[in-house]
């Protein structure tokens, strides 16, 4: 495995097609679903992949990155695959990435190349219905995309990981409209102007059939629920557990890829089916409330647009005294950008760091919210220590909230699973 980066100057799809092909092209033999974006592409797939099995198919989902364990990003049906598996998986595909490694020296398969490869062989070996992929980054030159799927969907746009995929949004939304393929249809979220151009054109190009969210896709709201309808189904009477409006921005993009997997004859819904999908439907780490009496917040957005939403959506569905805010973010992530959203809202703050070498540290994070406003800061490295001091100081009205990097929600949420 190599540590060569992502970079869209010096990556190329064909590492991987080898990769695949060696191990016997798990990726032409499948049904795929296929979604990028920078806000809400894994709540898609969390969504589509829960109609589709309640529609009664046995569904594969790939997703990234993991909260707590390395084998949640492989799933069928809700069931991570489980560790035996994955290691006959690895064993099996071992001589393969040795012949590789020797040939493409320190370009060898990256990590993310590799466990995309193990996910394809292992819905293939399974023999899945359907799979349903999220990009793991960009799109264009994502290890997922050498699939051919048969409905492909686009998320909201924004700035994030710019300098991987460019400093501004048209740049990033070429990345992502790279998952277009020919004649294959798209939905989109709404976009951006910029990112809207950039997508509408790359699937005109394509002649790929072009389906939005506010245009071929209607969201009606009603309170506490809304209603999806398309260009030929409406869904109606619609609810979540979940909270926050713009996972019905989320829902409408699913439910488009829905429409166009029913008319290409991929599977026929019951009425119904929708409705329960997401009526049940649970995603960790998406402001994921884990306890009350304090509220415990667990949230992985670690970009602007992210913590936008997370805010919006506290603000409409929850009360409390105060707000202790426990975070950790990388230091190439637009810091000050998001404790601009929170800090206004924090009486104190608890910073930290995870165990990525990107972390920034707990100084810059406190000096970024004291230019904000005056609160009570403090500074504790390790997460969990950060977390206590969090849950000691709470009372039971107060609202606990941990965000900025899924490795500090995916560790404390592994903290809490244990205790």
């Amino acid at each position: 495995m190599s540590t060569y980066r992502y970079g869209v100057s010096t990556f190329d799809l064909s590492r991987m097609e080898e990769l695949a092909q060696r191990l016997g092209s798990p990726h032409k033999g499948l049904s795929f679903c296929h979604i990028a974006g920078t806000k809400g592409k894994g709540s898609v797939a969390y969504m589509l992949a829960g109609i589709l099995q309640e529609a009664g198919l046995k569904v594969g989902l790939f997703t990234s990155p993991h909260l707590v364990a390395l084998e949640e990003r492989i799933s069928i049906n809700n069931d991570a695959i489980p560790k035996n598996a994955l290691r006959d998986l690895l064993n099996d595909a071992y001589q393969t990435l040795e012949e590789m490694k020797a040939k493409w020296g320190e370009q060898a398969p990256t990590f993310f190349e590799i466990i995309t490869a193990l996910a394809l062989l292992y819905f293939t070996r399974e023999k899945v219905d359907m799979a349903v992929l999220e990009v793991g980054l960009g799109g264009r030159l994502d290890s997922t995309n050498i699939v051919t799927p048969l409905v492909s969907s686009i998320t909201p746009i924004s700035l994030d990981h710019t300098q991987l995929l460019g400093k501004t949004v048209e740049k990033i939304a070429y990345e992502k409209a790279g998952i277009i393929k020919k004649d294959v249809p798209v939905i989109s979220a709404p976009q951006e102007p910029e990112a809207f151009k950039i997508i509408a054109d790359m699937a005109k190009k394509l002649d790929a059939p072009f389906y939005l969210v506010g245009r071929e896709i209607e969201i009606i709201p009603q309170d506490s629920h809304f209603s999806i309808k398309t260009w030929r189904s409406e869904y109606n009477d619609l609810r979540f557990q979940l909270l926050g409006r713009h996972q019905r921005i989320n829902a409408a993009v699913a439910a488009g890829m829905l429409e166009v997997l029913q008319e290409k004859g991929a599977l026929k819904i019951g009425e119904g089916v929708v409705k329960r999908a997401f009526e049940q439907l649970q995603i960790p780490g998406r402001i994921e409330v884990v306890s009350r009496r304090p509220t415990i917040i667990l949230d992985s957005a670690h970009n602007v647009a992210s913590v936008e939403v997370l805010v919006d959506a506290l603000k409409e569905n929850l009360k409390w005294e105060r707000l202790i805010l426990c975070f950790a973010a990388a230091k190439d992530k637009d810091i000050p950008g998001m404790l601009r959203l929170l800090i206004p809202l924090t009486n104190e703050a608890v910073f930290t760091t995870t165990a990525n070498p990107r972390s920034a540290s707990t100084q810059d994070l406190a000096e970024a919210a004291s230019a904000i406003k005056p609160l009570s800061i403090t500074q504790e490295a390790d997460p969990l220590k950060a977390f206590e001091l969090a849950r000691a100081s709470a009372s039971s009205e107060d609202l606990i909230l941990i965000t900025g990097s899924f490795y500090l929600a995916g560790k404390i949420k592994e903290a809490l699973e244990s205790a």
